[in-house]
């Protein structure tokens, strides 16, 4: 049931980001942050309900159901067979409730990727890509609204994410072993879910901060995590 409701929910993420928010900054955030947060749950659902304990498996399957109660009205009133009825006027309204909706649930998100990363498995799939870019998306969003100047700890986390995706896929089309690549594909996932713990701190910051002191707050945090981020020798 909740994979389902996650592949309903990102089919309706996209339409809405491809027909009608062009315009709007603001429903664009919203969507882009729900969007990584649902394909990283995509990703682990499986392992969760596989390799995890009970309390574990409850807690976590109980936020996806919680917010799935709040969206799916929210999400049925759009029709994906007539794209061109919506009109344009209810935006402005649709993105306060949608922001308000995705921010009320902050703490459960939060709570999940931290859980996420208490956990070192890793999935080799397609889907690990999905969130991966997905994550990159938001950086520049962000690297944007931060206006790093001089040394700018995002855009670097963001070549470091970049290299790694694409040196994985490089080795997979030379034909490694996914067992040969197995610490870069959970050195990758440990640093997208941290980056994913970022990305949703710096969204609901929006409520919170003024510009200033989010941004410097923010710089900082990101600049603590890249050093953080150890070189490795993957030995392939």
């Amino acid at each position: 049931m909740a994979l389902a409701f996650i592949d309903k929910a990102l089919l309706h993420i996209e339409f809405l980001l491809n027909y009608f928010v062009e315009s709007n900054e603001t429903l664009q955030m919203g969507l882009k942050h729900l969007r990584a947060f649902l394909l990283c749950a995509r990703k682990w659902h499986n392992h969760i309900l596989s390799e995890s304990d009970e309390n574990v498996r409850t807690r976590m399957g109980s936020i996806l159901c919680r917010l799935q109660d709040a969206l799916v009205e929210d999400f049925d009133n759009l029709s994906l067979r007539r794209p061109y009825t919506y009109r344009s006027s209810n935006m402005s309204t649709r993105a306060f409730d949608f922001e308000e909706c995705v921010y009320s649930f902050r703490q459960e998100i939060m709570e999940y990727y931290i859980t996420l990363s208490d956990y070192s498995c890793s999935l080799q799939s397609d889907r690990s890509a999905e969130f991966i870019d997905s994550l990159l998306v938001n950086l520049v969003d962000i690297r944007e609204d931060l206006f790093c100047g001089g040394q700018d700890p995002v855009q670097a986390l963001r070549e470091k994410m970049v290299f790694v995706k694409n040196f994985i896929r490089f080795a997979e089309l030379q034909g490694f072993e996914p067992w040969k690549l197995q610490i870069l594909y959970t050195r990758l996932d440990v640093v997208a879910v941290n980056a994913a713990i970022l990305c949703h701190e710096w969204f609901c910051s929006n409520f919170l901060y003024s510009y200033s002191e989010s941004s410097d707050k923010f710089q900082l945090k990101f600049s603590e995590m890249l050093q953080k981020i150890k070189g490795f020798d993957p030995q392939i």
